[in-house]
């Protein structure tokens, strides 16, 4: 087996306008300097931090309680929790609120595909509506989805917690199923099995795979045909760092090209790492 290197290249420990991260909740990296991360403060509900050469507390739309992001790809993130009459909003850098959506209760997960859809992965069944649903970038329900339509009449989940969607459109859905973009199977495993027991944390990672991090501190990344390349951790210094080994009970994982991104929700820090080959 081959393996990956990484490269720790820089940690940052964050502090939150106003007052310190506290729990943070979900993080993405919209351009290649900033990272948004939405947390909960102390005082309560939720918001959405900046960070990039200064952290600056962006002002997410009025009546939106945000409870995770997503990068659109062009350098927006959508927001999604909970409002009225809307439960999703995209938001540029600057805080500005460039559209409004409706994209249906019980949200578990949302991610862009490679054509700027949004994709939705709801925590539960609730009639003829299924757990997967695609929308368009304006917002419109994508009715004739041949892709979702295959997924749903094939799978056997009722429920959902995980949702990627690789570089190349194959959709996995909570790390167990994984179909390609027509949506014929293509690989069952058991996450438990493959990652280590507990809780994962997972993104993309290059064109055709998902890079994911076990709550043991194991790393690894899953390619086509069912092969897996190993990360080196650079354990000692992850150590010396935040002074305990990763794990995804504590962190979150999103990449960006060659950059591996961790984000130590204890610290809180985010720790940024080159991906080389070997």
């Amino acid at each position: 087996m081959r393996y990956l290197e990484l490269e720790l290249e820089s940690v940052r420990p964050l502090q939150g306008p106003g007052s310190p991260l506290r729990d943070p909740v979900s993080f993405a990296l919209p351009t290649d300097r900033e990272v948004v991360i939405c947390d909960r403060p102390a005082e309560g509900g939720f918001r959405l931090v900046r960070v990039a050469d200064e952290e600056i507390l962006l002002s997410h739309p009025s009546g939106l309680h945000p409870r995770m992001v997503a990068e659109d790809g062009d350098g927006h993130i959508l927001a999604v929790g909970t409002g009225s009459g809307f439960n999703a909003a995209l938001v540029g850098l600057d805080g500005r609120e460039l559209r409004r959506y409706d994209l249906g209760e019980g949200i578990a997960d949302v991610c862009y595909d490679p054509d700027g859809n949004i994709v939705v992965l709801r925590s539960i069944r609730r009639g003829p509506r299924p757990i997967l649903d695609r929308y368009g970038p304006e917002g419109d329900h994508v009715d004739r989805d041949e892709q979702i339509r295959r997924i749903m009449d094939h799978t056997t989940r009722t429920t959902g917690r995980m949702l990627l969607i690789q570089s190349d459109g194959t959709v996995w859905l909570d790390l167990s199923e994984k179909y390609d973009v027509d949506g014929a199977l293509l690989d069952v495993i058991e996450p438990a099995e493959v990652f280590g027991p507990g809780r994962v944390t997972a993104d993309r990672f290059g064109w055709d795979g998902v890079a994911v991090l076990g709550e043991r501190g194991n790393m690894t990344a899953f390619l086509p045909l069912g092969r897996r390349r190993v990360f080196r951790i650079p354990a000692a210094t992850v150590l010396e760092a935040i002074g305990r080994p990763l794990s995804a009970d504590t962190d979150l994982l999103a990449t960006r090209e060659e950059k591996l991104v961790i984000l130590a929700t204890d610290r809180p820090a985010l720790l940024t790492f080159r991906m080389l080959s070997e």
